[in-house]
């Protein structure tokens, strides 16, 4: 088994969230084969190196060339080329309502949930839930749950979307990642 080296850029609000790109990206393009991709996909955890990388006064690739004699074999260091700009607006959302018109009618319905509290099915009795209820049990031997609860009985149910409302000057930080792994 031998080692090789691996560079790769990626973006993100956070190092983490750049990482996570990069490694998924990586296992796309070349697979896992199970942490002997040649890649970062092949690391097992990532070290910020931005402040030592500053520090040091180099070119990003003295710094990388340099580094790359000392990293650990399957460590992943990283190094923040573009600082991210976060949201720095008070409201970072915004609130579209959807106006319906006219009254509304309810119906009580009986809801038969699992224990993650899925629903497996909704009848208009509580007998009638019952009784799918039990076929349902003695055919899978667990346990289900019955809820009672109101529906609208016909239109749209959706009142509001909430999205995220960007900055202006809000950006994707640009990391650089490098490392040994195995190969």
């Amino acid at each position: 088994m031998g080692a090789i080296n691996f560079e790769r850029t990626s973006y993100g609000k956070t190092l983490r969230e750049a990482y996570e790109k990069a490694y998924e990206d990586a296992t796309e393009e070349v697979g896992h084969q199970e942490g002997y991709s040649g890649d970062i996909n092949s690391t097992v955890h990532v070290l910020d190196k931005t402040e030592e990388f500053k520090r040091s006064k180099k070119s990003i690739r003295n710094f990388i060339e340099e580094s790359l004699e000392i990293i650990p074999k399957r460590s992943c260091w990283a190094v923040c080329l573009i600082e991210p700009i976060l949201n720095s607006n008070k409201v970072k959302t915004k609130v579209d309502n959807i106006v319906t018109t006219g009254t509304k009618k309810w119906i009580l319905k009986y809801k038969v949930t699992d224990r993650a509290g899925d629903v497996l099915f909704s009848e208009n009795t509580k007998g009638e839930a019952i009784q799918k209820a039990r076929e349902y049990v003695e055919k899978h031997q667990n346990t289900l749950s019955v809820h009672l609860s109101k529906e609208l009985s016909e239109g749209n149910t959706k009142v509001a979307t909430v999205s995220y409302k960007r900055s202006t000057t809000e950006r994707d930080g640009t990391w650089i990642f490098f490392g040994v792994v195995p190969y």
